[in-house]
């Protein structure tokens, strides 16, 4: 995880910010990371490692979500890359997909 977590650090310019992963649930496809810096949470890193979906899969899946957000729908906009991309591919022992969403505490139950 930690080569994951150093490729997206540079990839969306989060150096300064802290990284807290979010335990998994049955039946869940993905790795969540909540990004935060100075105790505010700024982000939901989502990492996805499964192999059964292509880049382009992933692409439909996060422009359907920038297009709900742009249009009103109460949902976390996807946060493009320093290289404009709205999914990076990342290798660390194996391909993975990676993607940063604006956090909304209102889905997420403070601890």
């Amino acid at each position: 995880m930690t080569k994951i977590l150093e490729q997206a650090k540079k990839l969306y310019s989060l150096e300064d910010c802290n990284f807290t992963s979010v335990s998994g649930h049955g039946g869940g496809r993905n790795q969540i990371v909540i990004v935060s810096r100075d105790g505010e949470k700024l982000y939901v890193l989502r990492i996805s490692s499964l192999g059964d979906r292509s880049e382009s899969d992933y692409l439909a899946e996060t422009e359907f979500v920038r297009y709900l957000a742009e249009n009103g729908a109460p949902v976390s906009d996807v946060i493009p890359s320093d290289q404009n991309r709205l999914v990076e591919c990342v290798e660390a022992d194996g391909n993975y997909h990676i993607d940063v969403e604006e956090e909304y505490s209102v889905y997420y139950k403070s601890e």
